[in-house]
Formats: C-alpha cells, structure tokens, sequence
C-alpha cells in the first residue's frame, strides 16, 4: 500500500539536512549518551510513558507519534523537546532524500521508508525496532520497500530487531551486500516481486508488494501470482468464485490480510483452502456475501478451515442442484457439476476392479431420489464416499428396496452419516463375505449383513452351503438340486423357455423382490404343473408374478382355484388347459382309495360311497377336484364328518347306470353334520335327493349346498333307532319286520328306505297299515318266505312309491283270503305289477240262517261256504237293510252259492 503524503508537507521548508548534521553533530553525540543513559535506567516491561492523550514524556524524552516524518520534526526537535523513545508509526515523506530521526534511538510500533528518494538509508542511531499493533497497524518495525534510488542501508551492530519484523523489497538498486551493520538474516527479495500497478505488465512478477484490491488484476494474472505480501481486498465485485487465486499465499503485513465483504454475486469461495493466509491477528474477514454456496463436502472443509481461522460464514443452499442417476465410471464422475448435491435416478457402482480417481466425489451427494445399488465389486473395500448421504428415497413404490450393497467381495467398510435415516426394512447389505456388523459405522437402524449361506445367484450352484441366492436368476442357470436347497431368492426368478414340466424343485422357497415382477414363467411349452406355486411366498409390495403363453398348464378344479387365488393376490392371471383331466371310479372312499386317486381326475364313473368314517382320511381334500359323478353318492353313519365341503367343486351329479336306487344322493345318519357345501354351479332334481336324520344339520348349513330340500325333522330317526326312540314316526333306511315290534310299528307312519318282511312269524301285516314307504329302491316292500303269513289285506292300505317292481310277495304258502279280499288284492298287486298264489287252507264253511246284523257280524272272514238255508226278509230301501246290503256286497261278499 502507498503511504499517503501527510499534507503538512507542503507547510514547511526545511533547509538542507547536511548542513544541519554538521552544526549539531556534537549535540548528537551528546544526546546519544544521554539516550542511552535513559534506555538503561527505564525498564524493559514498563507501560509505555507515553500515548495518544499525553503524547510527550520530558522526563523519559519519550513520545507518541503516528504520521509523516516532516510533520513529526516540527513537534519534536533538539530546541524544543527531544524524543530519544519513539512510540507509534513513522513515515517518511516521498521527496525525502536521506533519512532523518534526529535523536529517536528506540521504536516501538513502525518505520516506513517507501516511495523516498533516499539513496543511503542511514539507521545505525536506532537501537531497538519492536512492533505493536495498538500504534502501528503493521506486522513489521520496519519497511523499507519501493525506493528506486536507495542503494544502500546501514544498520547498528547493536541494533534489536527480528528478522520477520523487517521488511525490505522492491529497491531495485539495492543490493545484500549493501546492506551492513545488520545482525539479522537480510531478506531483499528478487525480480519476481512487483507492486500491484506494474502486475499486469510485469510478466515476471509472481509476488505482489503491497495492497491489492481483487479487481485491480485480470484472471490471467491472479493466476500467475503466487504471493501478496501486504493485504488482499476483495469488495463489492461481480466475482462468482475466486478460482483465480487458487494456491494463493498472503503475508499479510496488518490485519486482516484478506478482507472478502459485501460481494452479492460471490457463491464459491473454495480457492480458500488452496490459500497460505497469515498475519499477526486477525489473518481473515468475510462478512455480508449472502451467496456464498457450496456442496457438503467443500462446506465440511470450509467451515473446518475457517474455524481454524476464527471466522464463520453462513452457506447458503441455492446454488446445489439435482442430476441424472447413472452407472459410475470415469466419464460419469468427469461429468459431475461440483454443485450437484442431489441425484434423481438409480445410482449404480457395479463391476469396479479399481475405483476411479475421482470416486470421491461422491461424497458431495446428500439425497438420492432413487435406489442405490453397490455390487460386485473387487476393487471397494470401503464406502466413505458415500458417507454424506441423508437421504435415499425411490420413487418407485415397486422397489423394495432404496440402498443395496451385494456381493462386493473386498468390501470391509460403510460409513453411514449420522443424519441418514432409513427404514431397516428398505437395505439390503448381505454377501459381502469380509463386511462384518463392526464394520458398519454411523447407522441409525440395525444392520444385517446376513451369513455365510448367502451367495450370489451365479455362485449358487457351486456353494453346497447357500440357501439364499441373491440376485436376478434364470431358472435353467441353477440345477435342480440347487433349487431345492434353495430356500431365499433376494431378487428375480425367470422361468422363460426352459425345459421343464413342472416347478417342484422350487417348492417352499420365498423370493423377496427387488423389483417387479419378482417371478416371472412365460413361454413354456412343456409347463404342465405349476402346484408348486401355491408353496411359494412372494414378497413384493406390487404385483410381482407375470404368466403368459404356457399352453399346456393344466389342473384339478381345486388346484386351478387355489392357483387362481395364488396368482390373483400376486397380480397375475394364467389360461389353463383341460388335456391332462382325466375320469376315475368310483369305490368306498377310504384313505387308500384317495391316496390312489390321481390328481388330474376331475370326474367319478360310479358309485361314491362315503360310510362309517371315525376319522376323515388324511386325504380327504383330494375330493375338491371332483368336478362330474356318473353314479350315486351314498353319505351315511359318519360321525367325523362335520362340514363336508369336500364337493365344494361337484358341479354335475347324474346316474346313467343301470341302477334299482331311487336316489342320485343320499346323505343321512351323520350325527354331527353341520354345513353342506358344493359348487354355486351345483343344480339336482330334489326328487333324487335324500338328505334326512342329520341331527345337527340346519337349513342355515343348507345355504351353500343349492339345494332345495326336505332335511327332516325329529320326528326322524334311523332304523336302528326306532323301537326306543317314541318321537320317531319317520323312518330312514332299509328295515326288516322283525326288528320292530307291533306297537313300534303302529307308531310308524313313513319308511324311507325298503321294508322286508322275510322270514318272519307274523300271520298278518296288520301292524303295517296305512305305512307309507319310500322306496329307495325297487322293491320298496319285499314279502318273503313267511310260513305263518295268512293275510296280507293290509297291502291295500300301503302308499308305496318306488321305482317298478314296487314289491315282491313270493314264497309266502299260506296267504289266503276270501273271494273278495282276493279279488281286491289281485287288482292292488297287478297295479303294481306283482302277484301273489293264494292258499284255500283258511276258507270253511258257515250254517245259514236269516241275515241280520248279528247274523253277518257273526259271520266268518274266512268262510265261503253256506251249509242252510239262507233267508233275506224284510229289508226296504228305507230302513238300515239298505245299508246292510251294502256292507254285505263290500264287506262280506266272500261266499260262494
């Protein structure tokens, strides 16, 4: 900085210096003594006598001074007051020629010789130079810089004074060895030093002497400077950054040595770190640039390198900006904008065997609007550069997961900032074989760096101990084996044009998706089977399963509606084909029959009978595939059956067989059946349906079966039942005369199933009359082989329905009735297509006599034969004769003349 010319100078005119020197040299001589007498009678550490309010001492002939050398001889001279003790600061002016002190012998504060005209820089009378801040803003006692005539300085032996508190420069004839007496070491400096005028020309400068305002100098030529020694100001300039001053060094002669205040535009103030400030005090002063905007990384460094100077700056954000996501490479990293703090995409560090030299710049990333994906790579052991980020958020809700570190095999440390917070349940870091949990740092959630059965898909079938494959896999690159050992996939699985018929070997395995869809089985022509399915659970937050073009998968009813489910909830829907459905028979249903039922047989040709079940067969469900029954269902005496919903599917129930039964289905002594249940598709005639003495089955475990049907009452009760049960009046199942006795079988009114009166005892069927029997099949009433039956009359009182034959009478010797019981019968049996061989064993013969009342009650059943006369008198159309006539045509008309 040019020290300005006090204005007093132009007041006073001062005779020549020489001849004054001559006059008073011995008064010099004298004073000097008596400076020295003072300098050792006045100690070292004394506050200074003197000061701005009380600037002159007599009695320690000090005093305080700041300004031009010509003001200063006015005020203090050998006539008046003389100062041997000299406090502040010294200029001497431009147009002096030799150096002038009168008697100071001691500085404390500063001397500057600049710009002079002196040509012999006299200063042997100064023993002492200390500087002091509080009256000399300068770090140096003395500067002598800038005088083009100086030629020469000479120095006391005796002189005080540190070498970095002397400051010479820019006295273009000085030489070193022209500077005597000096007994310290003498910087001069050298032809790369310059003043901040002759900068730009100068094309040899590279040190500045002096103060510098920052837009005095081009770009070009802040670059080519590498040192200021005096103060930089950088104020109220259109500067954007200060790259130009990269690698700067300022020596600041006062402080601050660099001043960077009110710059509106000023954003990147990085060079900073590339800079060597230094000053006594205060190096450094940065205030109002409400810009100033850097990335996480430089701002770590900046407010790191500013505390270390005292100084704090506020960061603004605006100047961070969002870029495209990508792979890293070398030309990624080239491309990334200093001011990027944000990536909106996926960021993808894969198959790195050596990190590029730029991989640090990462470290300015702070959110990722996106995944982060870090696999396979050999050449990272650790992720520092990743350490800033405290934000990670995909934007697509497909993603599973937002951060991804696999299969880095190197890989030995994470560093996590402090301000990343992250749902444990969107990272995933596994398969990373020397990353231990101790080796994960600054995470807020717990980490799962998983086991050593984790390996990466392609490594899978050579690791006889991985059950979690991590990554995309293609179902052909894994062996069978494999897949069975298999219980993870974190990832993807395709099944795309493979050669296989079903998907068994991937039983049980759960695949958590990364992305979707997480399975993926198109275009297989041999897929049969895809039951495999239903055991597989896949984790994904969409749908996560596509399926398409597989022609020949094929399924059970059952199976197809689980699958649908299966793939419903999973997104996706699949064709399915009929070509593998096949028909079985029918048989008693028991464990050994359904074990043997094949599970592509959708229909039944035959019977199905389900009787006597304690225990449901562990197969049970097999029945959900049956879809067609050509056959009668026969469902009886089962106490295990509570729901039988094992026909949900049954959608067709018909009986083309040549069959003797009435019903297609007959469901009836299940003591503990509750719901009925088959397919909403399910229609039958309720004509062909039995369902009756299911005690607990009501109309509300009726609703599923679609059916309208009579299920009974209890007036109910089975065979086996009746003879106790007193409520019973309907009867269900097959029943022999004999089980019942008469009283029971007054009781009953209705028998669902055939009656069999074989062998019996009884001589008539009496106790049968009036029974209703439905017949379940032909015939609804077997008589047979009864040696004491004689009457059968009751017959014609019976409502038997029934497929034709409705009964068999036969092997019944003794059955016998008179002509007109006879006659009734022959035409009753004929009706129903049956007859019967009457015996005359119980006819007889009956005496005559005239017909009354009491006559005809009296008169045999069994009689056909009149031995007498038999006289009829007395009788008219209006007395009780008439209706005598009547009973004897329909009653008693069994004699023959």
């Amino acid at each position: 900085m040019d020290v300005k010319c006090s204005h007093i100078d132009h007041i006073f005119n001062f005779s020549r210096r020489k001849q004054r020197i001559q006059t008073e040299f011995v008064l010099q001589i004298k004073t000097v003594l008596a400076v020295l007498a003072v300098i050792m009678s006045v100690p070292s550490e004394a506050a200074p006598p003197v000061d701005k309010m009380n600037p002159y001492d007599p009695e320690t002939s000090s005093c305080f001074f700041q300004g031009r050398l010509s003001l200063y001889r006015k005020i203090y001279n050998m006539n008046t007051k003389i100062c041997l003790n000299f406090y502040g600061r010294l200029e001497l002016d431009p147009n002096m020629e030799e150096v002038e002190l009168q008697q100071i012998a001691t500085i404390e504060g500063c001397l500057i010789i600049h710009g002079t005209k002196i040509k012999v820089a006299s200063l042997r009378q100064i023993t002492s130079l200390q500087p002091n801040f509080e009256r000399c803003e300068y770090s140096h006692a003395l500067l002598i810089y800038d005088n083009p005539r100086l030629t020469e300085i000479e120095f006391s032996g005796e002189l005080d004074v540190h070498s970095t508190d002397v400051f010479i420069r820019l006295n273009p004839k000085l030489s070193k060895e022209k500077v005597t007496g000096a007994s310290f070491k003498v910087d001069i400096g050298d032809k790369t030093d310059c003043l901040v005028s002759s900068a730009e020309k100068n094309r040899k400068c590279k040190r500045i002497i002096g103060d510098v305002n920052f837009d005095q100098l081009s770009s070009d030529t802040w670059e080519r400077i590498e040192e200021v020694h005096g103060t930089v100001q950088i104020k109220n300039t259109q500067a954007e950054h200060l790259y130009r001053m990269q690698d700067l060094k300022i020596f600041g002669w006062k402080s601050p040595a660099l001043v960077i205040s009110d710059n509106e535009n000023l954003v990147d103030i990085a060079a900073l770190l590339s800079m060597e400030i230094s000053a006594e005090g205060k190096a450094l002063l940065i205030s109002n640039n409400p810009n100033i905007c850097h990335n996480v990384v430089e701002r770590k460094q900046l407010q790191d390198w500013l505390k270390k100077m005292k100084v704090t700056v506020t960061f603004n954000e605006k100047c961070l900006k969002s870029c495209a996501g990508g792979r890293i490479s070398y030309g990624y990293l080239a491309g990334l904008d200093k001011q990027c703090n944000t990536i909106e995409g996926n960021l993808i560090i894969e198959k790195l065997q050596k990190l590029p030299d730029e991989i640090t710049k990462l470290q300015q990333l702070e959110k990722i609007h996106g995944r982060i994906i870090v696999t396979n790579n050999d050449g990272i052991t650790e992720l520092s550069f990743l350490e800033n980020i405290k934000e990670i958020q995909t934007r697509d809700k497909n993603d599973r997961y937002s951060l991804l570190i696999y299969g880095n095999a190197n890989l030995r440390g994470i560093q996590f900032s402090k301000d990343l917070h992250i749902d444990k349940s969107e990272v995933f870091i596994r398969a990373n074989p020397r990353l231990s949990r101790d080796g994960v740092k600054g995470a807020s959630f717990r980490v799962d760096v998983g086991t050593s059965t984790d390996c990466l898909a392609n490594a899978a079938d050579g690791n006889r101990y991985c059950t979690m494959a991590i990554g995309d896999i293609k179902y052909g690159e894994l062996s069978t084996s494999t897949w069975q050992r298999l219980q993870t996939v974190e990832g993807s699985v395709s099944i795309e044009n493979a050669d296989v018929v079903n998907l068994d070997a991937m039983k049980n395995l759960t695949i958590v998706a990364w992305k979707t869809p997480a399975l993926t089985i198109v275009r297989n022509e041999k897929l049969a089977d895809i039951g495999a399915l239903l055991t597989i659970n896949v984790v994904s937050k969409k749908a996560s399963v596509k399926i398409k073009n597989n022609p020949n998968i094929c399924h059970n009813i059952a199976e197809r509606k689980k699958l649908e489910q299966w793939l419903k909830k999973n997104g996706a829907y699949s064709r399915f084909s009929d070509k593998c459905l096949k028909s079985c028979v029918g048989g008693q249903v028991t464990q050994s029959y359904l074990a043997q039922l094949d599970k592509h047989c959708n229909a039944i040709d035959g019977h199905l009978t389900i009787s006597g079940l304690g225990v449901l067969p562990t197969d049970i469900a097999k029945l959900e595939q049956v879809e067609k029954i050509d056959g009668r269902v026969l469902i009886t005496n089962n106490k295990a059956i509570e729901k039988l919903d094992f026909f949900k599917n049954l959608k067709e129930l018909t009986n083309t067989k040549d069959d003797e039964y009435k019903h297609n289905l007959m469901i009836y002594g299940n003591e503990n059946l509750k719901e009925i249940e088959f397919s909403e598709n399910f229609r039958l005639d309720p004509r062909v349906v039995l369902i009756r003495v299911n005690p607990k089955l009501t109309s509300e475990g009726m609703k599923k079966s679609n059916l309208k049907v009579d299920i009974g009452d209890s007036s109910d009760c089975l065979a086996s039942a009746a003879e106790k049960n007193r409520e019973c009046r309907a009867l269900v199942g097959d029943i022999n005369f004999n089980d019942l006795s008469a009283n029971a079988w007054k009781r009953i009114q209705t028998v669902e199933g055939t009656v069999s009166v074989v062998n019996s005892n009884a001589e008539t069927l009496d106790s049968l009359r009036h029974l209703h029997i439905a017949g379940w099949k032909a015939p609804a009433l077997i008589v047979t082989n009864n040696r004491k039956l004689i009457d059968i009359y009751a017959l014609t009182t019976m409502d038997i329905e029934s497929k034709a034959p409705q009964l068999k009478v036969k092997d019944n010797p003794y059955i016998c009735h008179n002509v007109a019981e006879r006659k009734l019968l022959e035409k009753w049996l004929l009706q129903r297509q049956s007859t019967v061989e009457f015996s005359n064993r119980c006819l007889k013969s009956c005496p005559g006599g005239t017909v009354s009342p009491t006559y005809l009650a009296n008169l045999h059943k069994h009689c056909n034969v009149i031995n007498g006369n038999l006289m009829i008198t007395g009788i008219t159309k209006n007395n009780a004769g008439l209706n005598m006539g009547s009973w004897w045509r329909n009653k008693r008309a069994n004699v023959i003349p």
